[in-house]
Parts: structure tokens; sequence; C-alpha cells
């Protein structure tokens, strides 16, 4: 079970600590100058782990390390998240099937 006062915490920490960064665009195409967004992303994953969004990539501060525990706790909500999906996806599935779909 994760718990809310943790993952709340953990996010705090990992603000202050500056793994939010803030987005920035060329709203006015490539080539142009670059603009910060008010949208603020932390990318947490496994080691090496990248995203690609607007034509810039981000690579993720790994959830693995022991010694980060804000970390492990995000990963934790991850893993968490991923069973609750896998649960609710195999109930529609049942649902579906017995219905004939």
């Amino acid at each position: 079970t994760v718990s809310h006062v943790h993952v709340d915490k953990a996010f705090v920490n990992l603000h202050q600590r500056g793994y939010f960064r803030t987005d920035v665009t060329q709203p006015f195409g490539l080539g142009t100058k670059c603009a910060k967004t008010y949208v603020t992303r932390c990318l947490l994953g496994d080691k090496g782990t990248s995203y690609k969004y607007l034509g810039l990539r981000m690579f993720a501060h790994p959830w693995d390390d022991a010694s980060d525990a804000d970390a492990t706790v995000v990963k934790g909500l991850n893993e968490a998240l991923q069973g609750r999906a896998v649960t609710h996806l195999e109930a529609l599935r049942k649902k579906r099937c017995g219905r004939g779909g």
C-alpha cells in the first residue's frame, strides 16, 4: 500500500531538490527564440529512459537509486498504479467476454 502522505512528501522533496524542469518551446517554429512555459515536469524511471516532447528530450532521474528514498516512493506509486490498471483491465475483459465481446 502506498501512503498518500509519503507520496506527497516525496513530490515536495523532489521539487525542492530541482527534479522538476520547466518546459521550453519554440512557439514560432523551429529555429526561433525559445520560451519557457508554465508547465513543469519531472521524469523518474529506469536508468536511460528518455521522453521526447515538442522536440525536446528529457532523461529520467533513476528511481532505482537506493540512496534516493523519494524516487523509491514514486516508483512504488507507479507499481501500485500499474497493478490497479491490470486488475481493472482484467475485470473489463471478463465483463466483455461474458457478453460476447
